[in-house]
């Protein structure tokens, strides 16, 4: 649902608690007086919501000056991010860092991330898990699913599943869509656990249900395989259309893929490049397949320059099939 960004990925790929700043905006907004000229926080959240960055961040940086605590942290990824302006971990650390002693707790645990990675700041394990654990005291679901990825990969901590699980299932039942889905892929893939398809079932669908596309995504892949339920191609054809309706690049890839084989599906390569190019600037495997459909003159014109600046950007989300037709088509 939202990205920070290549920019953290690439500089602390081996630290993977930035999993954590994924999803800022969920929870609840505090709704302001709206100033003089009619604008207030809500309605910058809704701009950031919309996507409409450069709005948002002239608007969330004068409610910010103007001492709005609730503008802190939403200003702050901005920056985190690079939405209408320069990536800049510092400034992001700045606003972080005043929106949790302003004593939100999902400012808390976004400082309590950059602290325990490093970003902005220098690393500070101790100062990382004050913050994040201030926020879990709080009971905030971001704060717990923070705290799950911290024990998962044994960040300023030892790895610890059992607490990993804890806090997952904690946040899940705050309707944290990002701990639910975290927990059922732990039941699905079975990490540090049993593989228990029907608990997966059943988050996956409160998740579909919810509008969810990763819920939907999952769901098409147990009906596909007959995991947990019933073998049934109709139906997982129909998850992945509802899944890609949700959202899930991860789903365009999967209906590309079937309509380029034509599995379960009357192949069309329109229909391929369609879905392909829908997710193919956040999905490898979705620019990949762009680059062999213009690399083969499938459903378009055969363009070996364009298939080459699909791969490249493949290679770039690492994709090693692209990287291996860059080195044929040198």
């Amino acid at each position: 649902m939202f990205n920070i960004g290549q920019i953290l990925m690439k500089r602390f790929i081996s630290h993977t608690f930035i999993l954590i700043l994924l999803c800022f905006v969920f929870g609840g907004c505090r709704q302001l007086e709206d100033f003089p000229s009619g604008k207030s926080m809500s309605h910058a959240r809704s701009l950031y919501n919309a996507r409409k960055y450069e709005e948002s961040f002239a608007m969330l940086l004068r409610l910010a000056e103007r001492g709005i605590p609730e503008a802190y942290g939403l200003l702050g990824q901005h920056y985190a991010e690079g939405l209408a302006v320069e990536p800049d971990f510092s400034k992001a650390f700045y606003w972080y860092t005043k929106s949790a002693e302003s004593g939100d707790p999902m400012g808390m645990a976004l400082l309590g991330g950059f602290y325990m990675v490093g970003a902005g700041v220098e690393r500070n394990c101790e100062k990382g898990l004050l913050w994040s654990n201030r926020s879990v005291e709080l009971d905030n679901a971001f704060g717990l699913y923070g705290m799950s990825t911290v024990y998962k990969n044994g960040i300023c901590v030892e790895k610890n599943s059992k607490l990993m699980i804890e806090y997952l299932y904690r946040a899940s039942k705050k309707s944290d869509v990002h701990g639910q889905y975290a927990l059922g892929q732990i039941y699905y893939k079975g990490i540090d656990t049993d593989i228990d398809y029907i608990k997966a079932y059943k988050v996956f669908k409160a998740l579909s249900d919810d509008g969810f596309g990763g819920g939907s995504y999952y769901l098409a892949l147990m009906y596909s395989h007959g995991y947990g339920v019933e073998i049934d191609e109709k139906k997982s054809l129909s998850l992945l259309k509802k899944a890609s309706s949700q959202g899930s690049g991860l789903a365009d890839y999967g209906l590309a893929y079937r309509y380029l084989l034509g599995k379960d599906v009357q192949q069309d390569y329109s229909l391929a490049l369609k879905y392909s190019l829908k997710s193919a600037k956040s999905v490898g495997s979705s620019a990949y397949m762009v680059g062999t459909l213009y690399e083969n003159g499938l459903g378009v014109p055969a363009d070996i320059p364009l298939a080459k600046k699909w791969y490249r950007k493949a290679v770039e989300m690492g994709n090693s099939r692209a990287k291996k037709r860059l080195l044929i088509l040198q």
